[in-house]
């Protein structure tokens, strides 16, 4: 067992450590708590090296981390869209990596495994250039009159205060993996899924839920029609992060509206399924 006040590393500081460690050949077995980003953490593991690399498997709790800190001590996890800057509040995660390192000492991307779940609660988004560039684009390219102002929405999304999120995420083939998260605040709701490789590829889908939405029209990228029953807004982000490009994300639309019409026959169903009270 081993207690050290303070371990840093690449700028990952750790304190009030506790390691309990099994030395075998070419093996080390660990269990470990610390103190980091304003909270706590746990792992334990496995390490083991041979002359072509190493590789350490991992089980983690955290409770309790600053989301900013975390962010910026990682160097973003390796993309963009989401940026220590663009984030406020406390960090709750549990899950599982796989960590492998090349013979020199390098890391070997296209084998570093990590799944894990995530709750934020008091979070904040601040300025997201994914999001706050949805309105610019749709006033730019003429797609948002008969639907939205932009005005409106881009101070919607300058600053989202965001009620308690709960979001599995993964990461795996050098990319990071979102299922669809939503974002809920008292103005706005947003969800989020898809994808951002380390080269900066991304392929995300976004649903915004609005009451302006109103209507039907025809535009330079195709029809654009109101559900009438949630009016949500779905858009695809597609290309790189340099250069995004912006669809229509129609499937996304018509699994909503699916969703929704099945949602009120099941209510319709249970009305007339009722019997009176004797």
């Amino acid at each position: 067992n081993v207690d050290l006040a303070e371990i840093a590393s690449d700028g990952v500081h750790l304190a009030n450590n506790e390691v309990a460690m099994s030395l075998l050949p070419q093996r080390r077995e660990f269990e470990a708590t610390a103190e980091a980003w304003n909270g706590t953490c746990s792992a334990k593991g496995i390490a083991q090296w041979n002359a072509e690399g190493a590789r350490m498997d991992v089980d983690y709790v955290a409770e309790n981390l600053s989301v900013h800190h975390v962010f910026k001590e990682f160097d973003d996890f390796g993309q963009t869209t989401l940026r220590s800057e663009h984030l406020s509040g406390l960090l709750d995660s549990d899950g599982s990596a796989v960590l492998e390192w090349n013979a020199d000492g390098t890391w070997a991307w296209d084998r570093i495994r990590w799944a894990g779940n995530q709750t934020l609660i008091d979070g904040k988004l601040i300025g997201v250039e994914s999001l706050m560039s949805i309105p610019d684009y749709l006033s730019e390219h003429r797609m948002a009159a008969p639907l939205i102002n932009p005005v409106d929405l881009r101070s919607k999304l300058v600053e989202i205060a965001l009620q308690p999120v709960a979001t599995p995420a993964y990461f795996f083939e050098n990319t990071i993996h979102i299922p669809q998260c939503a974002l809920s605040s008292e103005e706005l709701n947003v969800s989020i899924e898809g994808s951002q490789s380390l080269a900066g590829a991304i392929d995300y889908s976004i649903g915004i839920e609005l009451r302006e939405l109103r209507g039907m029209k025809s535009d330079d990228i195709g029809m654009i029609e109101d559900d009438g029953l949630g009016n949500h807004l779905f858009i695809n982000i597609l290309g790189t992060v340099d250069e995004p490009e912006f669809r229509w994300d129609r499937e996304s639309q018509r699994a909503h509206r699916r969703k929704d019409f099945q949602a009120e026959r099941d209510r319709l169903k249970a009305l007339w399924d009722k019997t009176p009270q004797k």
